[in-house]
């Protein structure tokens, strides 16, 4: 599950997160305008919201159908 979530992220940010070795990324497709747009925290990411998505992919695929 890890794995997938982890090639979307490549696709939608243009970068491999796991190998990517900066904290943080611009990326021009979501500035928005303001201070901080565009920019992802890769840091947060791979902290926080990867494992936060990997758990909850895994809850909903060993939840009863």
């Amino acid at each position: 599950m890890a794995s997938l979530l982890n090639r979307g992220f490549t696709e939608l940010v243009g970068l491999d997160l796991l190998s990517y070795p900066a904290s943080s990324v611009y990326v021009e497709r979501y500035a928005r305008g303001g201070m901080s747009s565009g920019m992802v925290d890769l840091d947060t990411w791979r902290r926080r919201l990867m494992p936060l998505l990997v758990k909850r992919a895994q809850r909903l695929l060993e939840a009863p159908q």
